[in-house]
């Protein structure tokens, strides 16, 4: 969801297209056009600050609290993801999204009055799969595992009035083609029965990885997904952390950003997938706090200087992520002032 006045902004065409077709309509019916003119040198000034994701986790240690910080979340973050969604050997969801058990004694609940507040803010709410809660994708699930997975999401999704499921599955083994093949088969289930929901992708950096076109365990591992999910994908949210010092930085990230928009091509079983994410699907994330990552942390206000060097070399992305909601509360919002204050 972008505002109407930022896609103008990233569509220079459109916008001066737009601005001109104004001004003209503007002069024949009498009307000012240097007031049409003036309104359009002010909107790209106005325009939405960039978008903001981050996971609401209440299971974690950054999160003492959820029951309160669901409710007073910054309007800075324009989607919310909340984390996890867990699954079994036979693809039945698991809930590992509340904290109301005596492992997890914080007494959060998810509700769909939750979700619809947020949404009533003007934000979007994903859940995650995955992450800290997910089983192992090895490729060898069969088709009743597929149908039992995307059934289990269908239903989350249509229970809490979710927009979309983001997919964080960092545990796979075997042949990752072949994982990549299942998980794409999940996407296109849920998408069969609910064609309007969003699917993000949130890769750690080097599983999609520009430098090598092989597929491993380590090294582009989700690539094949990415190639063989595309249209069904809204966006590719990258960690930018938790990777190696020297891909840790602002330069390599606008680098590696580059390679991912000019597009690489990697083999994996003899096979060719072509890896092309365009800018406006472009998300990069980053710990919101030093405490949020094991490495990678990197100031909030150089990450937002980041985003806008990518937009000034007309490559705008869609937006920031961060791990998590949490940390950023508890270090008293830093990532999120960063991005409001633009």
């Amino acid at each position: 969801k972008i505002p109407i006045t930022r896609f103008l902004f990233r569509e220079p065409f459109v916008y001066f297209l737009t601005l001109a077709l104004s001004a003209t309509m503007a002069f024949t019916r009498g009307q000012s056009a240097f007031m049409i003119i003036g309104i359009f040198v002010i909107l790209p000034l106005v325009a939405a600050k960039i978008p903001l994701s981050g996971y609401f986790c209440s299971q974690c240690e950054a999160n003492p609290n959820p029951v309160q910080l669901v409710s007073s979340i910054h309007p800075a973050y324009t989607t919310v993801i909340f984390s996890f969604i867990g699954w079994d050997q036979y693809g039945n969801v698991t809930n590992a999204w509340d904290c109301n058990a005596k492992d997890c004694p914080k007494n959060f609940t998810l509700t769909p009055a939750m979700i619809a507040r947020l949404k009533n803010e003007g934000r979007t709410v994903l859940m995650s799969v995955g992450g800290q809660a997910g089983q192992v994708i090895t490729g060898a699930e069969s088709p009743a595992f597929v149908a039992n997975f995307a059934a289990g999401l269908v239903a989350t999704i249509t229970k809490f009035g979710l927009d979309g499921i983001d997919l964080d599955i960092e545990n796979r083994m075997g042949d990752v083609c072949a994982c990549a093949q299942v998980v794409a088969s999940v996407i296109k289930s849920v998408k069969l029965a609910l064609p309007s929901v969003v699917f993000t992708l949130t890769p750690q950096m080097p599983d999609l990885y520009p430098d090598i076109t092989e597929s491993s365990l380590g090294f582009n591992s989700q690539a094949a997904l990415v190639s063989l999910a595309f249209n069904d994908l809204q966006a590719v949210q990258v960690q930018m952390y938790n990777t190696w010092a020297s891909a840790e930085t602002i330069s390599y990230a606008e680098a590696y950003a580059a390679k991912l928009i000019a597009g690489y091509t990697v083999t994996c079983d003899g096979q060719s997938y072509p890896v092309k994410i365009p800018n406006t699907k472009l998300i990069l994330g980053y710990p919101a706090t030093r405490s949020g990552a094991g490495s990678g942390y990197v100031d909030p206000t150089a990450v937002v200087g980041l985003a806008h060097d990518l937009e000034s070399k007309g490559t705008p992305l869609l937006g920031l992520m961060t791990w998590s909601i949490g940390w950023d509360a508890l270090g008293g919002w830093p990532f999120a002032s960063a991005v409001a204050q633009g």
